[in-house]
């Protein structure tokens, strides 16, 4: 699990914590004070790191590997 939560940064899990509320990409911006195309960039990022072509299946590794409780 360790290794898995330093995959991801501490900006990538506060907007996957974010995604798994069900907040839309355009509340995660809002409520984090940056642009939607940040937070959009973030999703992409982690996406690229895990190999994953959807969001849900990043929220459900998440879960699944403890990086999300």
């Amino acid at each position: 699990m360790e290794r898995n939560i330093r995959l991801l940064s501490e900006r990538e899990c506060e907007v996957l914590r974010m995604l798994s509320d069900g907040y839309s990409h355009h509340d995660i911006a809002e409520t984090l004070h940056v642009t939607e195309s940040t937070i959009e960039k973030h999703v992409r990022n982690m996406l690229r790191k895990k190999q994953f072509a959807h969001t849900y299946q990043l929220v459900s590794w998440a879960y699944r590997e403890g990086v999300l409780r």
